[in-house]
């Protein structure tokens, strides 16, 4: 074992708590902002009683957190433990290890802890990160995601989310702030960081609504590896009810039976959306066909300055053609991308051509690997 820095090594109390035989109770804390995550998950660990696993930790052993955790659960009366996240580290990956039917651990909380200020600046920043070995299995080498794409997984798996530095933000800021989170992610509980622990500043609680209030300590039951409260994904399926509102924040669903030229498709993403001609667009997931690529349903995955698609299934004749995806934003105007997004459909007359013509149509997005979609 490495050597590791006194500050980053597992601390805290591992003498109350649960039986020896049950599973480790394991809070998550996530989010971008360094310095709010570390002192939240400090504070946690010390309120709970539980034993911190520190993102410094984590980034200092690629094993750490198997470790920490193996060690843990062979403590009897163990309290649990509160695992800060590095930034870089996908979530989805963490829930199949904390939360599986196997695993040693129940996964209690997933906590976002988001900084109110920077919200819209982090959900649109084009930096690459490189993904840590813990968060992926196999040696293939370093493994790079958006920043962007990290930071909303965050949100939208969180069961909780504390907002920091609310007080910094206008009372109608605030508000809206957190009603963009609770589009993004429906399912969670929106809270004030420092009123969680005794804390807050003036204002804050009021913004926040009664989800600022401290109050349970482990609040429900264990989450489960299908666990996930993406906005984009209640829409879809016609669930989405949203906590919190605000005018400035809305969402809306995009459903067209034709497939899209590809061309036309690509300048619209590209030149327009991405550029911002239609207002702060910040996430849209939902599926798509390209017309030159019919027998292919895609998936569209957009997360401010980012913008992907990739292949979900494929059909030798497909039946049916058409595009649904969910957009939500802020001070955005969704009948100007949705007239947008019309107009690079197929028209009529390419319609007519039919599906030997589509091939042939000017498709700038790059090849797809479709042997196991």
């Amino acid at each position: 074992m490495g050597e590791v820095p006194q500050e980053d090594a597992p601390q805290g109390n591992a003498s109350q708590g649960s039986p020896r035989d049950a599973k480790l109770p394991v809070i998550a804390v996530m989010g971008s902002c360094a310095p709010h995550r570390q002192g939240y998950a400090r504070r946690l660990a010390a309120t709970y009683g539980m034993v911190l696993v520190s993102a410094g930790w984590l980034r200092s052993e690629p094993d750490g957190l198997d470790r920490a955790l193996d060690l843990m659960s062979r403590v009897p009366g163990a309290a649990g433990c509160v695992v800060e996240l590095p930034s870089e580290t996908p979530v989805q990956r963490l829930i199949g290890e904390l939360a599986s039917d196997e695993a040693s651990t129940s996964l209690m909380d997933l906590v976002c802890v988001v900084d109110a200020a920077h919200l819209i600046s982090e959900l649109c920043e084009e930096q690459h990160v490189q993904v840590p070995p813990l968060a992926y299995a196999d040696d293939d080498g370093p493994l790079y995601a958006s920043a962007a794409s990290l930071a909303v997984a965050a949100m939208e798996f969180a069961s909780t989310i504390a907002v920091a530095d609310g007080h910094l933000l206008d009372p109608d800021d605030l508000s809206a702030a957190c009603a963009l989170l609770s589009h993004l992610s429906p399912l969670a509980e929106i809270r004030c960081a420092d009123e969680c622990f005794g804390s807050a500043a003036q204002g804050s609680h009021e913004a926040l609504g009664d989800k600022g209030a401290a109050g349970r300590l482990i609040p429900r039951p264990p989450l489960s590896t299908e666990h996930t409260g993406a906005g984009w994904i209640c829409v879809l399926n016609g669930a989405f009810e949203p906590a919190g509102t605000h005018p400035r924040v809305s969402v809306a669903r995009y459903e067209q039976l034709r497939p899209f030229h590809p061309g036309r498709l690509a300048d619209v993403i590209e030149n327009r959306l991405l550029a911002g001609e239609f207002g702060v667009c910040l996430r849209s997931v939902g599926f798509l066909q390209l017309a030159s690529r019919a027998e292919v349903t895609a998936q569209w995955e957009h997360i401010g300055k980012h913008h992907l698609l990739h292949p979900v299934t494929v059909e030798e004749e497909p039946l049916a053609f058409g595009q649904d995806i969910a957009f939500i934003g802020m001070d955005w105007d969704a009948d100007a991308l949705f007239a947008a997004l019309d107009e690079a459909a197929l028209t009529d007359q390419e319609l007519l051509a039919g599906s030997r013509a589509w091939e042939s149509l000017p498709d700038p997005f790059p090849e797809w690997s479709v042997s196991g979609a």
